[in-house]
């Protein structure tokens, strides 16, 4: 981009008499990025001045004289610049045209916990004035109130308050399609073609299994398993437990489509006569489950329209938004098709006459309905205008949060006509040839092997058409298959730049434990302990799917004496073990199911300080304790935190702790003590966050910045925080069978389909599990598609992962599991 963004400045210098700078707007995600490429422009300058050949062909062999001019008046036009974020765009347009999109004069981008409490706030109005019938479908029977609330918080809202992980997300995201009437297909569409049936049919039905002969095995003795299935199929159908009966493994074997008809330990066929009356039984339970899955789309589409409203409402009283907020205001409530060009640059009080997007993959649906007004107009135009468009599909990571690679051949089909032919990016400047050839092998066979990790393709039968839905072709291929066949599109072969470095990559497998994931981060300490030695001067990061596993990985590293380890992306507190530990104590305060948290408070010299500061808590070793007994550990000292916690408060209780850490024997690095008493200062500004919450806290401390810290040498980050970055060497962690490529199996509560994610929803369906969606063609059809998709990313990490290394890559396998035959399960292939 920095080299186009030069070029386009000397060309029109040389057709008009200056540059103009000021008049590209160049949009990227972060504003680092936004430095980066400011940077660059400018680097590209001086090394044409100083006559590297290469950039000086790029630039189209300008004269000393144009570069200086250019160069003095880029450097008088930067505070003009409109080289931005998509967000502070975004937040520019929102600026000029509040008042068309029903915002407040005083609206600002607020703090997560501020939007949070707006949206809190919505709901309960909603609740109160509607009560949670509608909702019912969204909580589990039996949950106390305060539950109910706190589930359906995190439900509608999001855990954490992300949107994208609520269901009012998948609302706002489907009024970019149909909006309320996808919602409305979903709540008419009959996924069966089956009828309920009486009450005197069913009990027939149980009469007629009752009377059913056992049948033999190969001995000859009636095979008993089958009685003892035939009476929990009859108490199913009593106690009217429907999605139980078609969630179970005998009944499935039972249907016409399984592949295998046998069942139990003795293999017996399951008999024509019982498959008969269960199938009968199955089709009133697919009739029951089919009907209450469209009177809860139909119920929760209009809690979900009456929601969406009250948050907007509250919002509004708030004055806080989201960027997420903008970029939705701006696509659903928007009229930029409505506003001229002139009246839109008018409004912005700026001339734009080129575009440049950057890092494109990662456009969400909501961001290209408002980018494209602009690309409309600058590829529409007769004007010698310019337009650059820089993407990277293989890089797509954000698809979890609405990025969507696939609107890069969008652009490319709708602008065929007046776009040049694509210049693909094959070398790389980073990586030296080993680890690109190995990159190359890799991915090459991406779909071979990915059929060979799950050739599942989520079907058991084609659905039947719907109205207003476009099925996608090869529903019946492997969705892996599918989804490494989408990612492979456009693939070239890779080279580097750096054909003199040398290049290392290995392989190890962590020793067997029952921990695997403690086994997994000791194997890692070791590795990073041994390159260290080997190279103290290299940049090392170790990379992860989760921030837990990188926790594991963090206190191996302290256990093996490792220095400089920092955990990136993170408050700088976090560094320390010790802060570590205890937040851990808060976390089991708040939940006392949190394992982890339970392991982390009982390492190191933790218990002893604990111990002193907090009179009557035991800390042991989780190994120690019997595993029946876990759980009531947990819950002990869960209770004897959160006493502490109401005794004290948060910023008492840490300097106690941080008290008994000073006046233990014990021999505390100076750097951990510095940390904890940095906590003790913090943890005073988020006092009031702890009740009821205590998480709350944690993530009010995890989200602290206390300025520009430097990095150690070791950097531990998720592979999401790491691109973008380069270094010496590369541990990746946690490498399973598929390499973590395979996305989940499992649905949100409510699935979207959308044939041509630019057009938006189409249906919206409910999501069931895997085992209840098996009897129905139409939500396997959409779950598979939707598996395809978010199958994407995790391909994309995966790239990611093995592209940020200089020199070398180190890929550390799980454990192979020890069967009980004495037989190794190979995890890894």
């Amino acid at each position: 981009m920095s080299t186009r963004f030069a070029r386009w400045c000397l060309d029109r210098l040389a057709r008009e008499g200056k540059a103009s700078p000021e008049r590209i707007l160049a949009l990227t995600f972060t504003r680092k990025a936004a430095g980066e490429i400011l940077e660059a422009v400018v680097l590209r300058f001086t090394e044409a001045l100083d006559g590297d050949k290469a950039v000086m062909a790029a630039l189209g062999h300008p004269s000393e004289h144009a570069l200086r001019s250019v160069m003095l008046e880029f450097a008088q036009a930067i505070p003009r610049l409109k080289l931005n974020t998509i967000d502070g765009f975004f937040n520019q347009l929102v600026r000029v045209f509040s008042n068309e999109l029903g915002l407040p004069e005083n609206w600002r981008i607020a703090d997560e916990s501020e939007i949070r409490a707006a949206r809190l706030q919505a709901l309960e109005r909603v609740i109160d004035a509607q009560g949670v019938t509608d909702c019912f479908a969204l909580v589990k029977d039996g949950m106390p109130r305060s539950t109910v609330l706190q589930h359906l918080e995190t439900e509608l809202l999001g855990a954490k308050g992300d949107m994208a992980t609520s269901v009012l997300g998948v609302y706002r995201r489907s009024l970019l399609g149909r909006g309320y009437f996808a919602w409305l297909a979903g709540s008419e569409h009959d996924p069966c073609s089956h009828q309920l049936r009486s009450d005197e049919d069913l009990f027939n039905l149980t009469s007629r299994l009752a009377d059913l002969d056992l049948p033999l095995k190969k001995d000859g003795e009636e095979d008993q398993s089958f009685e003892a299935k035939r009476d929990l199929i009859v108490q199913w159908v009593r106690t009217e437990d429907w999605e139980a009966i078609l969630e179970d493994t005998f009944v499935q074997r039972a249907s016409p489509h399984t592949m295998d008809s046998k069942y139990g330990r003795a293999k017996t066929i399951i008999p024509d006569s019982w498959s008969e009356v269960i199938m009968e039984v199955v089709h009133h339970a697919m009739a029951h489950v089919a009907q209450e899955g469209k009177h809860r789309v139909f119920r929760v589409a209009n809690f979900l329209a009456e929601l969406d409203d009250a948050c907007w409402k509250a919002q509004a009283e708030y004055s806080a938004y989201s960027f997420g907020d903008l970029a939705s205001r701006l696509a659903v409530h928007g009229k930029m098709d409505e506003w001229s060009w002139e009246w839109l640059q008018h409004r912005l009080d700026s001339k734009i006459d080129d575009l440049a997007l950057d890092e494109f993959q990662d456009t969400s649906v909501d961001q290209m309905r408002v980018l494209d007004r602009l690309m409309q107009e600058i590829n529409g135009s007769d004007d010698d205008r310019r337009f650059l468009l820089v993407g990277d599909p293989k890089q797509s990571i954000y698809g979890w949060r609405g990025g969507t690679p696939e609107l890069i051949e969008k652009v490319r089909h709708k602008y065929s006509g007046v776009l040049d032919d694509d210049a693909p990016l094959k070398k790389s400047f980073r990586t030296c040839p080993l680890l690109m050839k190995a990159v190359n092998r890799v991915f090459e066979d991406l779909t071979t092997h990915a059929n060979d990790v799950d050739p599942d393709s989520g079907m058991t039968q084609l659905p039947d058409p719907i109205e207003g839905v476009d099925w996608p072709e090869g529903l019946e291929a492997p969705v892996l298959g599918r989804a490494s066949s989408i990612w492979m599109e456009g693939w070239n072969k890779h080279e580097s730049a750096k054909t003199e470095h040398p290049g290392l990559l290995t392989w190890t497998v962590a020793e067997h434990d029952k921990n695997w994931q403690a086994a997994n981060a000791h194997a890692v300490a070791a590795l990073v302990a041994q390159r260290r030695r080997l190279r103290p001067s290299a940049t090392i990061a170790v990379l992860a799917r989760t921030n837990k596993e990188l926790a594991e990985v963090f206190l191996a590293c302290k256990e093996a004496g490792v220095g400089s380890v920092s955990m990136e992306g993170k408050s700088a507190l976090l560094d320390s073990l010790l802060v570590q530990q205890v937040l851990a104590l808060f976390r089991l305060a708040d939940h006392s199911t949190d394992e982890l948290a339970h392991y982390l408070a009982t390492r190191w010299i933790f218990p002893s300080v604990a111990a002193r500061s907090i009179p009557g808590l035991q800390l042991d070793p989780v190994e120690s304790i019997s595993t029946q007994h876990r759980a009531a550990t947990r819950r002990q000292i869960a209770l004897h935190v959160r006493s502490q916690l109401v005794a004290r408060g948060p910023s008492g209780l840490i300097a106690d702790l941080y008290q008994a850490a000073v006046e233990s024997n014990e021999n505390i690095d100076s750097r951990e003590l510095d940390r904890l008493q940095e906590l003790v200062s913090v943890s005073r500004l988020y006092e009031d966050s702890t009740w009821p919450r205590p998480l709350a806290f944690v993530e009010a401390i995890e989200g602290h910045r206390q300025g520009s810290q430097k990095s150690g040498g070791v950097r531990l980050m998720t592979i999401h925080g790491s691109k973008g970055l380069g270094f010496d060497e590369v541990v990746l962690t946690g490498v399973k069978k598929g390499l973590g490529l395979l996305a989940s199996n499992e649905t949100d509560r409510f699935m979207t389909y959308e044939s041509d994610p630019t057009q938006g929803t189409q249906i919206v369906l409910p999501g069931p599990n895997a085992e209840i969606r098996s009897w129905f063609p139409s939500l396997q059809a959409v779950a598979s598609e939707n598996r395809v998709r978010t199958s994407i990313d995790p391909i994309s990490m995966a790239y990611v992962a093995l592209t940020r290394a200089k020199t070398a890559v180190h890929l550390v396998a799980q454990p192979y599991v020890q069967k009980t035959d004495g037989k190794k399960n190979a995890s890894i292939q």
